[in-house]
């Protein structure tokens, strides 16, 4: 074994030593002397000066956060570098892309197609003068293909063209309690505008994450829930009555915070579920019922979501309580903050919805003992609901063997989980 091949093998044994430290102390001290960056050579051929940046599971996949911000170190080829600290890392594998800051721009490969989430682990590492260093290159962005790659282009238009069934009336709406604009989208079903329906009255389910409910267009990744198609095929099998969907837009950059109590902490930011549930229930939901022909009261008001969704879904029939009566909750992330939310659940003495659907996937994460801990999480969730007196006839828990965390999953578990909500 060469000089350089055992300080590498040293260096990534004090990475991965501090790795399994991470686990068990809270707040570990970083390794002596040591640098961690990443680096991206980009190959793209753009002249732009715009940044770069890491979108990742540590700052809640912001495609634009300045903490991620990349520094260009070199202009031919350009390259962009990134320091990192184990503390940031925080004994996990993580996964990321690298953007331009928007999704529009997100990386792509050599032809112009989609890319998976990289990672970084303790096998990512390599020894350089400077450090430890994760180098990657980076071939294109998405917003290059209609003039490097005209195939690609047509290929992404044609998998992003529009699938919405039905009528969605899409608005902005301004929050005065948020202090931020967001697109609110109004899901019709079929028959809502036909003069025999004109005093018509019909229940609403609230979604967070709107813009991945309907329509692959505009989704996260380019895979939605299918809510409309879900929706409207029970209502015409006779399986549910007529509703009204309402999907809410996240924000993107304030996203975890808006959908995480105060008591909670993520990325280091303060947490405000308070704000974003008062002006639900404020300010949007009497907009709603003023524009549309709603019924009222718990029994004909939802609110459902998934991952941080489902965590300000929980949060809500207790922030807000005998406003909703039904829950639609998918891959709660329980585990924040020491499971701050299921303490609060197990400490609650008021009374839960008439109705609570909780799905979650055995592989949630792609790490297996964290796919495990987070498994565990929400079963303890679906527990400490049991323990408060609901019975099989008032919540549903599912759990998928294999489920992954992605809107795909919770498609093909919406049908069971409206059912079981909605059924007559």
């Amino acid at each position: 074994m060469n000089r350089t091949h055992r300080m590498i093998v040293q260096a990534l044994t004090i990475v991965g030593a501090f790795f399994v430290a991470t686990v068990v102390r809270a707040e570990p001290a970083s390794p002596p002397g040591l640098s961690m960056s990443l680096v991206v050579v980009d190959q793209s051929g753009l002249t732009s000066d715009e940044p770069l940046f890491m979108a990742s599971s540590l700052n809640a996949w912001n495609p634009a956060d300045p903490k991620f911000q990349l520094k260009r170190t070199k202009d031919k080829p350009p390259t962009w570098e990134l320091p990192l600290t184990p503390q940031q890392l925080g004994g996990q594998d993580v996964e990321f892309k690298i953007t331009r800051g928007s999704w529009e721009t997100v990386e792509v490969d050599a032809e112009g197609r989609d890319v998976g989430n990289r990672t970084i682990g303790e096998s990512s590492w390599a020894m350089s003068e400077s450090g430890l260093v994760m180098k990657v290159d980076v071939q294109g962005f998405a917003d290059q293909r209609g003039t490097r790659w005209p195939v690609a282009a047509e290929r992404e238009t044609q998998r992003r063209e529009p699938s919405v069934l039905g009528t969605l009336d899409i608005f902005d709406a301004a929050s005065k309690e948020l202090g931020n604009t967001r697109k609110i989208r109004v899901w019709l079903p079929r028959g809502y505008a036909d003069e025999a329906n004109k005093d018509r009255r019909y229940p609403v389910l609230y979604m967070n994450d709107g813009q991945n409910l309907f329509d692959r267009a505009t989704s996260f990744g380019g895979a939605e829930w299918g809510a409309d198609e879900t929706a409207q095929n029970l209502i015409d099998t006779g399986k549910i009555e007529p509703l009204i969907i309402v999907g809410i837009d996240n924000t993107g950059a304030t996203r975890s915070r808006e959908y995480n109590p105060s008591y909670t902490t993520y990325d280091k930011q303060q947490n405000y579920a308070e704000k974003y549930v008062d002006w639900l229930t404020g300010e949007l939901m009497p907009m709603v019922n003023q524009r549309y022909r709603t019924k009222t009261g718990p029994e004909n008001t939802s609110l459902g979501g998934s991952s941080f969704g489902g965590n300000v879904t929980i949060f809500a029939a207790m922030h807000a309580p005998g406003t909703f009566g039904r829950l639609l909750v998918e891959s709660p992330a329980i585990f924040i903050s020491d499971k701050a939310i299921l303490a609060k659940v197990r400490e609650w003495k008021g009374e839960w919805p008439s109705r609570i659907f909780i799905g979650v996937g055995t592989r949630e994460t792609s790490k297996a003992g964290e796919a495990e801990a987070y498994l565990l999480g929400v079963e303890e969730l679906a527990t400490a609901l049991q323990e408060k007196g609901l019975s099989a006839e008032r919540l549903k828990f599912e759990i998928e063997e294999g489920g992954i965390h992605n809107e795909s999953t919770w498609a093909k578990r919406l049908p069971g989980a409206m059912g079981f909500l909605f059924g007559k």
